[in-house]
């Protein structure tokens, strides 16, 4: 990666009225920073009156800020006792809470992993900051593009690199299980809320893994997620918080698309994938296309769906017909032409 000299800048928003089919964002903020590869909320911690957020910028620091009054303040930074080096980027950051414990997981240029535990002060007198529990090169000759902690065994990391390699951490040992049948980069981890043992991957190929993570070798089910052949990556993918069967997923020059997984019946652990039904998003003949469609010169580059704890919407109409249905909001961004995008999601219609 070239000279971390980049500035950019977090921009902090509020879900605003609008309504089910047309929501808004309300600015909130606007920090001026160095330029940020990846930026993720913390789960609730403890007792904590305000949110957290920790970034991943270009010039290899992670930041921790807290969200007080609806503004970001940043209380800690890694530094040279952390191994802290302007010769590598922070690329992804990753939370995990399990029982009292914190914990944040980030994927370096350099091609190693670093794994952190969250302090916090149970008055809050003191500002939260993340200590350093270890480092390691997890990928010989590559960046590290992501990290996901499994949801059930809480010793167990993934981490994707530009190595094409999918690989299944033991952060305890040190130990790892591999898999190599991704022809280029695996830029994507998004292991199900929903089902034990499922996480997808997406790849530069253009494709969606799906694997059973007690055999993460080799995947269950591929998807062609470029189905045009363009050359696109699945470069993010995130499950829906409230439909099981919905993923959705950033495909660089592809744009973005959902996913409508199939299920089987399964062994009692987890669901048995039968198959992955891929549309564009929006539908190009929905009334959400058109003047707001995904510019062919820019990069889909993030997505997500509106957090659980967000007051749910609901829908009037859903392709103008009554519905009881749900709405979800979902957030987009794209690359070039420095877009936020707001949308509006009928879960049973999506696909």
């Amino acid at each position: 990666l070239p000279n971390r000299t980049k500035t950019g800048m977090i921009n902090l928003y509020s879900l605003g009225p609008g309504g089910a089919r047309r929501p808004t964002l309300v600015p909130l903020q606007t920090v001026a920073c160095g330029a940020v590869f990846d930026l993720k909320w913390a789960p609730v911690v403890g007792q904590r009156r305000h949110p957290l957020l920790v970034a991943a910028f270009a010039d290899g620091r992670l930041r921790l800020f807290d969200a007080k009054d609806g503004r970001l303040a940043c209380v800690w930074e890694s530094g040279a006792a952390d191994g802290f080096s302007r010769e590598s980027s922070a690329l992804f950051v990753e939370w995990q809470q399990t029982g009292g414990d914190t914990r944040v997981a980030a994927g370096h240029s350099d091609h190693s992993i670093s794994l952190w535990e969250l302090e916090t002060s149970p008055s809050e007198r003191a500002p939260p900051r993340l200590r350093l529990l270890s480092r390691w090169r997890a990928h010989e000759v590559a960046e590290v593009w992501s990290v996901a902690f499994d949801r059930l065994r809480p010793d167990i990391l993934y981490s994707g690199g530009d190595d094409g390699v999918f690989k299944a951490w033991n952060t305890s040992t040190r130990s790892c299980l591999s898999s190599r049948v991704h022809p280029a980069g695996v830029c994507a981890i998004a292991p199900s809320p929903h089902h034990r043992g499922l996480v997808a991957t997406g790849s530069y190929d253009g494709r969606a893994r799906f694997y059973d993570t007690v055999s993460p070798r080799r995947p269950k089910l591929i998807a062609t997620v470029d189905v045009a052949g363009s050359g696109a990556g699945v470069w993010r993918l995130r499950w829906s918080p409230n439909d099981p069967r919905l993923l959705l997923a950033a495909c660089t020059f592809g744009g973005f698309k959902l996913l409508r997984i199939e299920f089987g019946r399964g062994d009692g652990r987890a669901a048995r994938l039968l198959q992955a039904e891929v549309r564009a998003f929006p539908p190009p003949d929905s009334a959400e296309s058109g003047a707001r469609e995904h510019a062919p010169e820019s990069l889909a580059y993030g997505c997500d769906w509106a957090p659980t704890r967000t007051p749910r919407l609901r829908a009037s109409s859903c392709e103008g017909k009554a519905s009881p249905a749900i709405a979800l909001p979902v957030a987009t961004c794209s690359f070039y032409d420095n877009r936020l995008r707001l949308w509006s999601v009928c879960p049973h219609v999506a696909v």
